[in-house]
């Protein structure tokens, strides 16, 4: 699709039946971490669900790769739920809600768009992408932030291998990276 094209068909997902079943899900997982709820629920942590949501981030990952629309719609599915599961425990612990997430990415989206929603002259996509570079420098210096985790490619790689995911066929993602390095020697990142 070209841009002249994407911009006319361009269509916000909220201007669907989103905010009916999303304000749904999110009353299903406030009831479910609720006293009349469910225990396992109830017992969840931000740092218990830091696994579930790792895993559920690649399973997206490998419904894109297959290009599998089915499968790839209950994928994002179960991400949301756990984003949702997130933000309510941070709710409940009042450290702040969804509503703050929203506006807080709106607000990045929007700074870091100046050419969309500002005055900026970076036009194509490399431009942009240095624009974004440029504005989040700022925005972390300003912050005295560390990188984000991942930076680098070769850190990013020895994550993923890290993270334990049972296969169908009995290996783990430990195994698979181990017999990727094995076959193709050292990586060269």
């Amino acid at each position: 699709m070209s841009n002249s094209n994407q911009s006319a068909s361009a269509k916000s997902i909220h201007q669907s039946r989103f905010t009916n079943h999303f304000a749904q899900l999110c009353d299903i997982v406030a009831k479910l971490r609720s006293p009349e709820g469910c225990p396992w629920d109830r017992e969840q942590t931000n740092a218990s669900l830091v696994s579930p949501l790792l895993e559920e981030a690649y399973e997206v990952a490998g419904a894109v790769y297959a290009q599998n629309d089915a499968n790839l719609r209950e994928e994002l599915g179960d991400l949301l739920l756990l984003i949702i599961m997130h933000a309510q425990i941070a709710s409940e612990e009042q450290r702040f809600d969804l509503d703050e997430i929203a506006r807080e990415i709106s607000e990045k989206l929007i700074r870091r768009h100046p050419h969309v929603f500002g005055k900026s002259e970076a036009r194509g996509s490399e431009a942009v992408v240095r624009q974004w570079e440029a504005i989040k420098r700022e925005e972390t210096g300003k912050r005295g932030s560390r990188p984000a985790m991942g930076s680098d490619q070769a850190g990013r790689e020895e994550r993923r291998c890290a993270l334990p995911r049972q296969f169908a066929d009995g290996t783990t993602r430990v195994d698979a990276c181990r017999e990727s390095a094995e076959e193709s020697g050292p990586r060269q990142f």
